[in-house]
């Protein structure tokens, strides 16, 4: 079972409501609630066969992208610096998976 998979995804999905009441965002909690379904339904994935982690591992490829570019012109630490700490351990594990 992929528990820090189902985790993660709470992560995000908290990430999005808790922007929405915090800032009033409409994308962040669209974009938090559909990357946290998708990351669950990954997880679910990965835990039916440890070896499908594609969807995975495209996820946290975006979510780290984003939240990396966001740092890059930003530099403050919340929400983007934490966020894309907390993503690359997460890309980098399902994407060895997917090589290896």
């Amino acid at each position: 079972m992929d528990i820090l998979g189902f985790i993660f995804a709470a992560v995000v999905g908290f990430g999005g409501i808790f922007g929405y009441i915090r800032k009033k965002s409409h994308v962040s909690l669209a974009m938090g609630l559909i990357f946290s379904f998708l990351l669950a339904y990954g997880a679910y994935l990965v835990t039916l066969n440890a070896a499908n982690t594609l969807l995975s591992t495209i996820v946290t490829g975006v979510i780290a992208a984003v939240f990396g570019k966001r740092y890059a012109v930003g530099w403050k630490f919340m929400p983007s610096g934490a966020m894309l700490l907390a993503t690359l351990p997460m890309f980098a594990k399902y994407a060895y998976k997917l090589i290896v």
